[in-house]
């Protein structure tokens, strides 16, 4: 194994009793990424981390830091630092006590680890907290004291499991910008469990999006959300429109009672395909502005149902045909009389918006 590649897993599975729950999942991470493990509950991204961090033994396949194997190594020699989604701390030991453990465990010298936790106090914005408790703290000061606890050993690795689901939205948001800043500034090769799509998109260099145990799809968040691999994919990552066809001619699908212009590419005239629609893809046309030549793929409907999600409004419609979409109008472009629940509303899609899946 080559020693630019931080951390391998190659072939690992896990079952507890007769019940798998990691099948075959490969992968590398390099030095100083920051890569999201992201997927549905239940799917085995928490037990993937605890076998990186040798809480849980693999049932089959290899795990590699640094070229050498450390698939049965003890937590203690891995060098790992890692942060649960519960914290963790020790309630009757003071902040300063709570980041200093490890280190004192280390047999560190007083002064040294006196600089140590007095550096990551200040980094982590903790001034004036270094005696309380962990009940005198708020959720977030709790999680920064959790941070600091885990980098206070200077690990090569750093763990993160669901740290941020205990919070509330804006505590969450702000937290999220402090540990990828924090990450970028250490370098420190990080992991981080996730269910939240948009987490794990403002965070990750590359995301891990797993599925029942397996892997569906490796990649940026631009990819992973752009260029999905699988529907389960495009479903998970935001929100689509998946509609089911059949490839009638090249570059045609018919879809019930009409028929989308779209790149159908690799598949076959007769193919049943699954087609991605994206809400913010699909283009409201206005009557006033309706061209003289109807637009490719152009759909009228009726709203039957708005949501107002802030800096978008998205829009619930139904064609004649009973095909439902949903789709996005930005704040600006929204006009409450004539985009309201019963009013007709013409929209578009450009083929190159439109992705195929074989069915």
């Amino acid at each position: 194994m080559s020693d630019a590649r931080k951390l391998v897993v190659a072939n690992l599975s896990k079952s507890f009793g007769s019940t798998p729950i990691l099948k075959d999942v490969s992968f590398e991470i390099e030095e100083g990424e920051f890569v999201c493990f992201l997927g549905p509950s239940g799917c085995g991204k928490t037990t993937l981390l605890l076998c990186l961090a040798g809480l849980e033994s693999p049932s089959a396949g290899e795990i590699y830091k640094n070229g050498q194997t450390i698939t049965a190594a003890p937590p203690s020699q891995r060098d790992v630092g890692i942060v649960f989604q519960s914290y963790a701390l020790f309630p009757n030991l003071s902040v300063y006590d709570n980041i200093a453990f490890g280190l004192v465990n280390l047999k560190w010298s007083k002064d040294k680890i006196r600089e140590a936790v007095g550096g990551l106090v200040s980094l982590l914005s903790l001034e004036g907290h270094a005696n309380k408790y962990p009940s005198q703290l708020s959720g977030g000061q709790q999680q920064r004291v959790a941070l600091a606890r885990a980098l206070a050993v200077s690990p090569s690795l750093l763990l993160l499991d669901e740290p941020l689901s205990a919070l509330d939205a804006q505590v969450r948001a702000r937290l999220r910008g402090e540990i990828r800043d924090l990450q970028q500034r250490l370098k420190i090769t990080t992991v981080m469990v996730t269910h939240d799509q948009e987490e794990a998109q403002t965070l990750a260099d590359r995301i891990v999006l797993m599925n029942a145990g397996r892997i569906e799809q490796i990649g940026t968040p631009w990819q992973i959300y752009n260029e999905p691999a699988t529907p389960f994919v495009a479903d998970f990552m935001g929100v689509s429109n998946l509609l089911s066809g059949v490839v009638r001619a090249q570059d045609e699908v018919a879809c019930d009672q009409f028929a989308l212009h779209c790149k159908t590419q690799d598949h076959p005239v007769g193919t049943k395909v699954q087609l991605l629609l994206r809400p913010e893809d699909i283009a409201v046309v206005a009557p006033p502005n309706m061209p003289e030549q109807a637009p490719t793929n152009l759909l009228n409907a009726t709203i039957v149902k708005i949501e107002h999600l802030g800096a978008v409004v998205r829009a619930h419609v139904m064609n004649p045909s009973g095909l439902k979409l949903k789709v996005d109008i930005s704040k600006r472009d929204f006009d409450p009389v004539r985009h309201a629940v019963s009013q007709e509303l013409s929209v578009t899609i450009a083929p190159t918006d439109i992705r195929l899946f074989t069915e």
